[in-house]
């Protein structure tokens, strides 16, 4: 398994200039590293998974006109699943997109051992405005983040002359375990695209 790291600083986001310590691979056994941390054995700050796709998934993207609406809810894993099959827009998404949010769901509760969970299913632009059921003022023991035709994109580290910017490839997962050191926000977490149409995907799990 080919991994790629990031260690800017000794204690994530401890000094200016420091940033979060990435651990990253296309292979899927990194999520084993992942489980391991949500054990308490954590010495990263973000993973990414660079999974590989269908390359069919972009094109269809590249046909469809997605809605602008939130789809925003929490609850049990047996509880989202079946909102997620009633999902106002689903028609206007691809095919492939509800499945891999599903499965995605099942993965994050998986390795949080949790069922309580929160699902953000938005257009980039609103990303961020977190004022729904997403249980804002907790902290959650895992977050994965995905950007369907788009790729992830972080803050690695600030200088005098500018932000530095992380990205992970297109449809990466992007896991946080939960770290006291380390927020969500200070990361500047976004949802970067080409202009082409977008969705970004966030689950928490408590």
């Amino acid at each position: 398994m080919l991994v790629i790291e990031s260690w800017p600083g000794t204690t994530p986001l401890a000094m200016p200039g420091d940033g979060p310590r990435v651990r990253a691979s296309a292979d899927p056994e990194i999520l084993g590293d992942l489980a391991f941390a949500m054990m308490g054995h954590n010495n990263f700050d973000l993973l990414i998974w660079g999974r590989r796709v269908p390359a069919t998934w972009q094109a269809m993207l590249d046909t469809e006109t997605l809605p602008h609406d939130r789809f925003s809810q929490a609850g049990t894993l047996d509880r989202l699943m079946a909102e997620l099959k009633r999902v106002p827009f689903r028609k206007s998404l691809p095919p492939f997109l509800i499945d891999d949010v599903e499965q995605t769901l099942a993965l994050t509760a998986a390795l949080a051992v949790s069922n309580d969970l929160t699902i953000d299913l938005e257009a980039p632009d609103t990303f961020g405005d977190r004022q729904t059921g997403s249980n804002s003022t907790r902290s959650p023991k895992l977050t994965c983040l995905c950007c369907y035709g788009g790729w992830i994109d972080w803050t690695s580290s600030r200088t005098p002359y500018g932000d530095i910017t992380g990205s992970a490839e297109p449809y990466a997962l992007a896991f946080l375990p939960a770290a006291p050191t380390l927020l969500e926000d200070a990361l500047a977490l976004r949802c970067t695209t080409s202009d082409g149409p977008a969705v970004m995907l966030r689950i928490a799990a408590y």
